[in-house]
């Protein structure tokens, strides 16, 4: 039987740590870690993941409004930035 693992030829698997927490907030629409994590130190909010997307991209991908709102409302975001789907 072959196996039915997840495959797709625009993931490098070597940088899948890049998949960050405001990666996933993002998708998900999830404000209060949205909020926090753009707040913290250190936390960069143009972090591109395995894809070459960042939060902001996937906020929009997925019409999470609020957080790409939160995150466009922040000066240090590039939404020029370029991802897989832009």
């Amino acid at each position: 039987m072959e196996s039915q693992g997840w495959h797709c030829d625009h993931v490098n698997l070597n940088r899948l740590s890049l998949f960050t927490g405001l990666h996933c907030a993002s998708i998900f629409g999830i404000v209060e870690i949205v909020t926090a994590l753009a707040e913290v130190g250190g936390c960069d909010i143009n972090q591109t993941d395995c894809m070459g997307n960042g939060p902001l991209l996937w906020a929009a991908l997925n019409g999470r409004e609020e957080v790409a709102k939160i995150l466009l409302d922040r000066d240090e975001i590039n939404p020029g930035r370029p991802g897989i789907y832009y």
